[in-house]
């Protein structure tokens, strides 16, 4: 059992960094309820129910600081990011990130499980919706700078910090809804991975210290952090990305949309039944 569990980690972390590339999402919609599960059947090596949701999402934002360079650094090259936008959105995001881990401190498992799944299950409705009806027509692109696109930005540090993943599950169909093709927004959320993933892992860090009554004599558990998790998911994450990002660049921008929609959606009604 143990030699399986590792194994669908292993998968686990190449199908998050294909998924990283092809939609910019970081991972950690596939490495969160990955891990989630893992810690429950990891017997020994796995850790208090009440600290697995924190664990999961705490390794996963590990998992998507080098997945996401790897990723953005592959779209950039294929002039996918949007760069004025990564620049005005960065500090609003990093500060959510923070701010998002200070919360996830505070919220019990099924809480966070909820909120995962119910904030999933919104942006899969809108992409799905996207792809039913198709791309936006160009020329129609709106400013992403002003300030309610800003206060999107916090909420994208925010939201996404506390669920664990890269924040394109919500940049992707708010940057679709301002008019921009799928493709560069996908490029450009690939970017927000990294300025979410640092920030939310010294969050988790500093918070780690002061979570009294939680340390495990695990071995491989470092505060919120699980090594073994990290040790299995992240190699094949970090090697698998730049083949998501060639994918993301040959299909249709409505295919594209059609797959993010429903592999949120999976992932939204799996995590909102566990809850």
């Amino acid at each position: 059992m143990i030699d399986q569990l590792y194994l669908i980690l292993i998968m686990a972390g190449a199908l998050a960094g294909f998924l990283a590339g092809l939609m910019g999402i970081g991972g950690g919609i596939v490495s969160v309820p990955i891990m989630y599960w893992a810690l429950g059947a990891m017997g020994d090596l796995g850790v208090d129910d009440a600290l697995r949701m924190h664990t999961a999402v705490a390794t996963s934002l590990l998992v998507i600081i080098p997945t996401s360079i790897r990723s953005a650094r592959a779209h950039y090259l294929k002039g996918g990011v949007e760069v004025p936008t990564a620049k005005t959105w960065a500090a609003f995001i990093i500060i959510g990130a923070l701010v998002g881990a200070l919360i996830a401190n505070d919220l019990d498992k099924q809480q966070l499980v909820t909120f995962f799944g119910v904030m999933l299950f919104l942006m899969a409705l809108r992409l799905l919706l996207l792809a039913f009806k198709g791309q936006q027509q160009e020329g129609v692109e709106r400013s992403v700078t002003g300030p309610f696109s800003k206060f999107v930005a916090l909420f994208i540090g925010v939201a996404s910090s506390l669920m664990g993943i890269g924040g394109a599950s919500f940049a992707v169909p708010y940057l679709t809804l301002m008019g921009r093709p799928i493709q560069r927004a996908v490029g450009t959320a690939s970017f927000f991975g990294l300025l979410i993933a640092l920030p939310a892992v010294i969050g988790f860090a500093w918070l780690s210290v002061f979570a009294e009554g939680r340390a495990l004599s695990n071995p491989w558990q470092v505060g919120y952090f699980n090594g073994l998790l990290f040790l299995f998911v992240a190699p094949l994450s970090i090697l698998c990305a730049p083949y998501g990002v060639k994918m993301a660049h040959k299909i249709s921008p409505k295919a594209l949309s059609g797959v993010f929609g429903v592999f949120l959606m999976i992932t939204s009604l799996r995590m909102m039944f566990g809850a």
